[in-house]
């Protein structure tokens, strides 16, 4: 496995949103096997992560403490659409 590899091929998150819109659209879901449970899973995410978006605010604190990083980060973030723990971290770390 080379990181640097997997790295390049990765996605924003608002690439990864726009997937998830798409495969959503087509009945699908994210990862190898698909179902409706799944599809439903990532319906419901889908909400999550819209309510995520418009509410998260990062205490001042730790927000300071990012900014004060001076080297750059890379964060690697794997999960599935339909995963419920996935969908309420994402979009606080992105």
């Amino acid at each position: 496995m080379n990181i640097a590899n997997i790295l390049a091929t990765g996605q924003s998150y608002d690439e990864y949103r726009l997937l998830i819109e798409k495969l959503i659209s087509e009945g699908k879901t994210t990862g190898v096997i698909q179902s409706e449970v799944l599809t439903n899973f990532t319906k419901l995410n889908i909400q999550r992560m819209n309510r995520l978006d418009k509410t998260v605010e990062l205490p001042s604190n730790i927000s300071d403490m990012l900014q004060s990083i001076s080297r750059p980060l890379t964060l690697l973030l794997v999960g599935e659409a339909w995963c419920g723990d996935c969908a309420q971290i994402i979009p606080i770390v992105t």
